[in-house]
């Protein structure tokens, strides 16, 4: 029954939504009468993710009102999502839907999240490295889209003894060039970035801890 009543949420959003888009707060567009199919993307978002045995956890993003999410094809927006409710178990809970377009080609797809509140495109340490190869006629239902990953301090999409460094290099004040402070709190101690973290980092690396983000 629940899936009955998203598919019909869904169903609904297709029929109305063609062509009547109003303008985004990013300005992101797509003009889906440029492409002559589409595929149906339900994602969640989620922040501070861990990598654990080759998996990503972390905090699933409880206002996604906030957020504009977008894919895209290099620099062509190819659709722009809606927040959609999604009631299960009894449990209400938010996810992003997105209608791709495309053609015949298997493009590479890749996401753009707009902060309304803050006015900007997310800086993000994990999204650019979150990627699918457009499909037509296919609908993905979970897709979990990592705003950030927790202890990847540098950006790059992983974690590395390159994290570590910089977070040293952070405190004795000669910063890389890219440092994400909102993921470098590696112990998850909640105090300011210090050398806890680094050395955080350094015990996940050879496996003397299986996860960041846990006090031990």
């Amino acid at each position: 029954m629940n899936n009955l009543k998203l598919y019909a949420a869904l169903l609904f959003m297709l029929v109305f939504a063609h062509g009547a888009r109003a303008q985004s707060e990013s300005g992101w567009s797509c003009d889906d009468s440029k492409y002559q199919n589409s595929m149906q993307v339900i994602l969640t978002l989620q922040e501070k993710a861990m990598k654990i045995n080759d998996q990503y956890e972390g905090d699933i993003v409880s206002d996604m009102d906030k957020y504009e999410v977008a894919a895209f094809v290099g620099n062509e927006c190819r659709g722009v999502g809606d927040v959609i409710t999604v009631t299960k178990d009894n449990v209400t809970s938010q996810r992003v839907y997105l209608q791709i377009y495309g053609d015949d080609v298997p493009d590479n797809i890749t996401f753009k999240v707009y902060d309304k509140e803050a006015g900007a495109e997310v800086k993000s340490t994990r999204m650019k490295y979150e990627t699918f190869t457009f499909d037509a006629d296919a609908i993905i239902n979970p897709y979990v889209l990592n705003l950030s990953l927790l202890g990847d301090v540098d950006g790059d999409g992983d974690i590395t003894i390159n994290d570590a460094v910089c977070i040293v290099k952070n405190i004795v004040h000669k910063p890389n060039e890219s440092f994400y402070e909102d993921v470098a709190d590696a112990d998850a101690d909640e105090y300011p970035i210090n050398i806890n973290d680094a050395v955080t980092i350094v015990k996940y690396l050879v496996r003397k801890i299986s996860r960041l983000g846990v006090l031990e």
